[in-house]
């Protein structure tokens, strides 16, 4: 099966489901999404990845030439579109809708950011257009702003085209932080994309520290994903761009790259491709279906309920609802408390390394010693020693902490779902459906027994109406590494200056490591925090809202068709069969 027949099968199950929603007056959420999958005639991959993980120079590598620009700001960052054509060209896609058309030049986007900030500032996407082997047969691959960019509106579009790409490459640097497995998880396995290539960059920059590195970074997204992981890869993308350009094939093989490209190229040339892309379109289509289900089974209870009780069975919902959403406010209130007394005591017990951290820099810095290599190599193995046993005293109780505020949410967001799906029962008379009723006895069990949830930084992810909180791996990894360069850096730049200057810099760059690394775990923390905060609003007040809405639209058409309410019962009942057998 290629692309166009899964998209036509996919039109023909939409278009069924579409029919039976008409016809009930109902609206079938995310059409404009399934709309757009099924007429695109471009097998689409997604370059995702945090700024500065190298996604741009990437591109280029596999493209050959030098032709995104790259060490961009996020707000010179803008969506790029790179498909294949025979006469090449750019286009620029203004905010305004116009289309602007520039013949091909290899340096004209770099240009166009160097130069002409106001004319970029207008630009709402581009499109480029190459004569490349790799975009042959409709490939074409999409350059995403920073997945952390600070502009909520230019991480809302990344977000928006990840539920349509058929592939991506999902590109890190070591350390990898918490946020960015986060938005792996949320954001790709969320959308169900089953066709991913994980791309460790920046190998260049790791020295001797590259081994541990790429195994770090593979434990981290193996951890959060039930999938087997084969598609890793560990590269440098501007060494293989500089070695392509200069003709320098030590360059290109020290890179790596090859290993990588010709995955992609092979992945490209075989049909695995469409069969991952038919389960993430089909775990998309029931998910849908699955909504639209229960808001037919809720009208069709509503619509069965005798007039003399309907009124008061209304208002007991509406009050429960009203109930379960100022229990909302106070989870989340009490969950804000928790993370406030588990970053003040993470600060407290940083500060207390961060003064041991200089006083045995003192130590040894003052000690006399008359060897300056020895020295550093004595101060660098004291200080590795201090980090690790502040981890390993804190980090079992910060697990520990974190695993408390994990299972007292799950159970009781778990219950507040449970609840109100009974009083939404209450209300229609009816029983829980079969979908319903197996996710109220599973989901308990379910978040309580994810053997992925021990670590530093928790993570949500919201599985239809319920909430399942994760933690995933430690955020202690990149102490190692920021060690090594700090002093790597500044080895040779020591042994020439007199012992006395010596001191000030040591405690300098301590000082600058040790401050991104609490800010780093910090800023995790605290992102996990209002994401918790985030994704419990999501799951328990928009299903408030969804439930309110859908009563008030069953006593509008009570009024309306009080001659007819048994036949629109009969036309729910029958939708659901119909749309069942999709």
């Amino acid at each position: 099966m290629n692309i166009l027949d899964i998209r036509k099968e996919l039109s023909i199950k939409t278009n069924k489901l579409e029919g039976i929603t008409k016809n009930l007056n109902l609206q079938l959420n995310n059409y404009d999404f399934l709309t757009r999958v099924m007429n695109k005639t471009t097998f689409d991959i997604a370059v995702v990845g945090e700024f500065t993980s190298g996604k741009s120079t990437l591109i280029n590598a596999l493209l050959g030439i030098d032709l995104l620009p790259t060490k961009l700001e996020p707000t010179t960052a803008r969506i790029t579109y790179i498909a294949y054509s025979e006469s090449p060209e750019i286009i620029l896609i203004m905010k305004n809708g116009e289309r602007k058309t520039h013949s091909f030049e290899v340096s004209f986007l770099k240009s166009l950011i160097a130069e002409n900030r106001n004319l970029l500032s207008e630009i709402e996407y581009i499109e480029v257009f190459l004569d490349n082997p790799l975009l042959k047969n409709s490939i074409r691959i999409i350059d995403t702003p920073g997945t952390n960019d600070t502009d909520e509106q230019r991480v809302a579009i990344t977000y928006g085209l990840l539920p349509e790409a058929d592939a991506v490459i999902y590109v890190t640097i070591h350390p990898v932080t918490s946020s960015n497995v986060q938005v792996f998880k949320e954001h790709i396995l969320g959308n169900k994309i089953k066709n991913i290539f994980f791309v460790l960059n920046k190998i260049d920059l790791l020295g001797e520290n590259t081994e541990l590195a790429v195994k770090d970074a593979l434990n981290w997204f193996r951890e959060n994903t039930n999938d087997e992981i084969n598609s890793f890869y560990s590269v440098s993308a501007i060494d293989c761009l500089e070695g392509t350009i200069d003709d320098d094939k030590e360059l290109v093989d020290k890179s790596k790259f090859k290993i990588f490209a010709d995955a992609l190229y092979k992945f490209i040339e075989s049909s695995d491709k469409y069969d991952n892309l038919q389960i993430q379109y089909n775990a998309v289509f029931q998910k849908i279906k699955s909504q639209i289900i229960e808001i037919i089974r809720l009208k069709a209870g509503g619509l069965s309920i005798p007039e003399e009780s309907f009124q008061q069975r209304k208002n007991d919902l509406k009050n429960d609802l009203k109930l379960f959403k100022e229990q909302t406010h106070e989870l989340e209130n009490q969950i804000e408390q928790e993370f406030d007394s588990l970053i003040y005591k993470i600060e407290e017990s940083l500060n207390n390394l961060l003064n041991a951290l200089l006083e045995t820099t003192n130590e040894i810095v003052s000690s006399g010693r008359s060897d300056v290599n020895l020295m550093l190599k004595d101060l660098e193995m004291e200080i590795k020693y201090k980090y690790d046993g502040w981890r390993n005293n804190n980090e079992p109780l910060i697990e520990e902490f974190l695993r408390t505020i994990q299972e007292e949410i799950s159970i009781r967001v778990a219950k507040a779902v449970q609840d109100v799906q009974f009083a939404v029962t209450k209300f229609t008379d009816m029983r829980l459906s079969t979908q319903m009723h197996k996710q109220n006895q599973s989901q308990v069990d379910t978040i309580l027994s994810d053997d992925s949830k021990f670590g530093l930084s928790s993570t949500g992810a919201v599985v239809t109406s319920m909430i399942v909180i994760h933690f995933v791996a430690a955020a202690f990894a990149p102490i190692a590494f920021l060690l090594y360069p700090l002093f790597n850096n500044y080895r040779k730049k020591w042994q020439q200056h007199q012992r006395e200057q010596l001191k000030p810099q040591i405690v300098a760059s301590l000082h600058e490591g040790f401050s991104s690394f609490r800010k780093e775990i910090i800023k995790n923390i605290n992102y996990q925090k209002d994401l918790i905060d985030k994704q419990i609003d999501q799951a328990l007040t928009a299903q408030n809202e969804q439930i309110n809405k859908q009563i008030d639209e069953i006593e509008k058409e009570r009024q309306e068709q009080k001659t007819t309410i048994e036949q629109k019962i009969s036309e729910y009942n029958a939708a659901v069969v119909s749309i069942g057998e999709i």
